[in-house]
């Protein structure tokens, strides 16, 4: 689900080399970029029941990483987050063939967490504070719980930072390279948040091991690089390779909800999937550069 998003559109790629039968459900069309030639694309509103009965669901996986991620101003922008990641969830999972389904792979998110300083574990006490965590954190609670009653087999990866080829172009990486390589100024916070940087392959071989992996039922598990960097850093990083580029520290001011510590402990990824990050940040960032 998804699969006309950055992370989407990746899952379904990988899929395709390792010869899965394909199908990608979202409300439109994949723009041009992240179209594949042997994807099924089905149009279909999740939060509309009827919308998904002109389609069987007889899936072994599914990968939800769908709806947007973004922090609503207004009443109606609460009420369309809400709609798009937990009730299209709820309607997702209900249309779903049980009999059929082997693993239900939901992508979370760090904003779970809250201002719980990092390293943040999956055991903390999550305390989100700006709605969309609050969000993340409900589809979380409701999928342990179904696990626990029905013994659905899904198992949530609460993503850090993702970055890589084709992101889209307001993210911090991209949004800082086409600056620099364009020699111009550009507002940006103090840059003295420590966050944490994973590349797209990382992600999605994670997400390929869950599927293969019946010990990560009902559990939630970190995923990310493990090595945090500053915001600060990660900039004056990006302008050393093009030697150019103004950015303007200190213009923009952090948001009171954002927290100046993520990054995650790895621990669970580790010991339960046997996965750990390939990818530097350096050579990540180089790949995503190169695609611009």
């Amino acid at each position: 689900m998804g699969g006309t998003g950055f992370i989407g559109f990746n899952v379904c790629k990988k899929a395709i080399k390792m010869n899965f039968t394909v199908h990608s459900i979202s409300k439109k069309k994949p723009k041009r970029i992240y179209r594949l030639k042997k994807v099924k694309y089905l149009i279909a509103d999740l939060t509309k029941k009827n919308s998904l009965k002109k389609y069987d669901f007889n899936y072994d996986y599914v990968v939800n990483s769908s709806g947007r991620s973004f922090f609503p101003k207004n009443k109606p922008e609460k009420i369309n987050l809400l709609n798009n990641h937990y009730y299209g969830m709820l309607n997702l999972i209900s249309a779903l063939n049980k009999k059929t389904l082997k693993r239900f792979v939901h992508i979370g998110s760090s904003m779970e967490y809250g201002l719980i300083p990092g390293p943040q574990y999956e055991k903390n006490k999550c305390k989100p504070n700006n709605y969309y965590g609050r969000v993340k954190l409900k589809c979380t609670d409701y999928l342990k719980k179904k696990f626990l009653i029905e013994g659905f087999p899904s198992v949530v990866l609460r993503v850090f930072q993702v970055y890589g080829p084709n992101q889209q172009r307001d993210k911090i990486i991209p949004f800082s390279a086409l600056n620099c390589k364009k020699g111009k100024f550009f507002r940006i916070t103090k840059g003295n948040q420590l966050r944490d940087f994973l590349y797209i392959d990382d992600l999605i071989n994670s997400i390929f091991k869950s599927l293969s992996n019946d010990k990560v039922n009902g559990k939630i598990i970190n995923v990310g690089y493990g090595k945090p960097i500053s915001i600060r850093n990660l900039v004056k990083y990006i302008r050393s390779i093009y030697q150019k580029g103004k950015p303007q520290f200190g213009v923009k001011k952090i948001k009171h909800s954002e927290n100046l510590i993520l990054y995650p402990k790895l621990i669970v990824a580790k010991k339960i999937l046997k996965w750990s990050a390939k990818t530097s940040l350096k050579n990540g960032i180089k790949k995503t550069i190169n695609a611009l």
